[in-house]
C-alpha cells in the first residue's frame, strides 16, 4: 500500500481556478476507490462532482453579461466628463 504525507493547504488564498483545478484533480484520484467506500460516501463523492462540474461550467461562461454594452457606453462617457474636467 501507498503511504502519502499531506500538509496543511491555506484554501483562502486560492483563487475560484485554484480550487476547481484542485477538487478536479482530488476526484480524478479518488475515482478508483468509490466501489471500496462504500454507499453514503458514493453519494457524497457523486454530489461534490456535480459541485465541481458546475463550478468549471461557471467558469468557463463567457463574462459578458446583458449589460456589458450599456456600461461601456457609461464608462465612455464618464471618461469623457473626466477628460474635459482635467482640460478644465
Amino acid at each position: 500500500m501507498e503511504y502519502h504525507n499531506f500538509s496543511p493547504l491555506y484554501v483562502s488564498n486560492l483563487t475560484i481556478a485554484g480550487i476547481y483545478s484542485l477538487t478536479k484533480s482530488t476526484l480524478d484520484l479518488a475515482k478508483p476507490l468509490i466501489p471500496e467506500l462504500g454507499v453514503i460516501p458514493a453519494a457524497a463523492f457523486s454530489q461534490l462532482e456535480l459541485a465541481n462540474n458546475a463550478l468549471g461550467l461557471g467558469m468557463n461562461k463567457s463574462q459578458k453579461s446583458a449589460f456589458t454594452p450599456q456600461v461601456k457606453l457609461l464608462d465612455k462617457e464618464r471618461d469623457a466628463f473626466i477628460s474635459e474636467a482635467v482640460r478644465i
